[in-house]
């Protein structure tokens, strides 16, 4: 029921291409004239994570609501600069948690929320990834680039700990 009425890239082209192909009105190469010339509701921030807290502090400003793309920010610090704009702006910023909507996701959700394996003590996540995941467009070597917000933490990290979070209760240390 949403309709999408704008698209940015940082490449204009690009975003000229999806916004024909998608019939989407506008097309632009910078965000902040997206957000001058555009009335928002929301901004999904699809950017590198380094490009979030800019992105999102804007469409906050402009009065949007803010779907970030995981990981939210390289940063606590900047993680937390985006809470507290959006609790000022009385706006709805949240985080593209795709994984919780995996039907076996929901369904362990389920049965641990019933009890069903008993009080959980201990967790373990594991991940192997090899071969290594080869980046080779520029346009994506980001994701292998802990600076940039990328790596192993903020490519999969990030979807174990908000599942064990979701799963067995916030992580206090």
């Amino acid at each position: 029921g949403a309709a999408v009425v704008a698209v940015c890239s940082a490449h204009l082209p690009r975003a000229r291409a999806a916004a024909r192909q998608q019939r989407i009105p506008a097309a632009f190469d910078d965000y902040r004239q997206m957000l001058a010339e555009c009335d928002l509701d929301i901004v999904s921030v699809c950017s590198p994570p380094d490009l979030h807290a800019p992105m999102a502090l804007a469409a906050l400003r402009a009065g949007a609501h803010v779907l970030c793309e995981k990981p939210l920010a390289p940063t606590r610090a900047l993680a937390r600069t985006m809470l507290r704009a959006a609790e000022r702006s009385g706006r709805v910023h949240a985080v593209g948690h795709l994984r919780r909507f995996f039907p076996a996701h929901r369904a362990a959700a389920r049965l641990l929320g019933q009890g069903a394996i008993g009080q959980v003590l201990c967790a373990t996540a594991s991940l192997c990834t090899w071969p290594r995941p080869a980046f080779h467009d520029r346009a994506w070597s980001w994701l292998v680039r802990g600076e940039r917000g990328g790596g192993v933490l903020g490519l999969y990290g990030t979807h174990y700990f908000d599942l064990l979070a979701w799963w067995l209760g916030e992580v206090e240390a």
